[in-house]
């Protein structure tokens, strides 16, 4: 199975865990106050930015706001103290983020991510029930990878990627910006999955240097026909975004990074 996929160096950057769900129109950030006590010794960081536009953009970012409307609530974010690991959540979504961090190896693992996710959205679900007899209903599950393709420009890793590895020359004049964007949605794909991948210059280097790199994120997103099963439908998009990143890959890559089994 792709879950059993190790590598000895990941070159994943950054890590992203979602379960979307019914806005809850009433929720404000006061309904968190317990969380930030229980919270307080894994994340005792807090910080809040405005919020992020609804997921299929049924809701208006900007409106008129009455004298009885709710504020918009912002984008709550708990960070633990080391800065790498982040819960983010707002009326209409919860994640657990993994964000590189300088110094010795710190990537936890999906199936370390996966279970805090789980663990802490069930906490984040018993508060809201207490603190507005409100159920949160999940709709949708959000994957989503950001790698750092080390040795490679943005030109070429597109140009590889589209030819499946026959050439990873791009012959065009060194572009200033070079990108892509693919997205794949059809039926045909294992439990319909959707699956976008981009590929982007990577802002931690400068392309003038002899390091050359590229980034090359995937994301994935699986509707949730049934709510009580958010562990295997969060399970079925990272095997899908995985099992993609393999194949858009080559074998000298993927040895690089010490592909340990590629029981897929």
């Amino acid at each position: 199975m792709v879950s059993d996929l190790r590598f000895e160096e990941p070159p994943v950057r950054e890590v992203s865990l979602t379960v979307f769900f019914e806005r809850v129109a009433t929720l404000q950030s006061l309904n968190l106050a317990q969380l930030r006590v229980d919270w307080k010794d894994a994340y005792p960081k807090v910080s809040e930015v405005p919020p992020r536009p609804p997921l299929r953009g049924d809701a208006p970012m900007h409106q008129y706001l009455g004298g009885n409307s709710f504020w918009p609530m912002p984008l709550t974010a708990f960070t633990n103290a080391r800065g790498d690991q982040t819960i983010e959540l707002q009326n209409d979504r919860f994640s657990v983020v993994w964000r590189f961090h300088q110094g010795p190896k710190t990537y936890p693992g999906y199936d370390e991510l996966s279970a805090e996710l789980l663990l802490r959205f069930e906490e984040f679900r018993r508060a809201v029930s207490s603190s507005l007899a409100q159920e949160v209903n999940p709709t949708d599950i959000y994957v989503s990878y950001t790698n750092l393709i080390e040795g490679v420009l943005p030109e070429s890793l597109a140009v590889g990627i589209l030819t499946n590895w026959r050439t990873s020359m791009a012959q065009l004049d060194p572009p200033e910006l070079a990108g892509l964007r693919l997205h794949y949605c059809s039926p045909e794909l294992e439990e319909d999955v959707a699956l976008t991948i981009l590929v982007d210059p990577s802002f931690d280097r400068d392309r003038e240097r002899d390091d050359p790199c590229a980034s090359l994120e995937l994301e994935g997103t699986i509707s949730l026909e049934d709510s009580s099963i958010i562990d295997r439908s969060l399970a079925i998009a990272h095997d899908a975004v995985v099992k993609k990143f393999l194949e858009l890959t080559n074998d000298d890559m993927r040895t690089r990074w010490g592909l340990r089994s590629e029981d897929v």
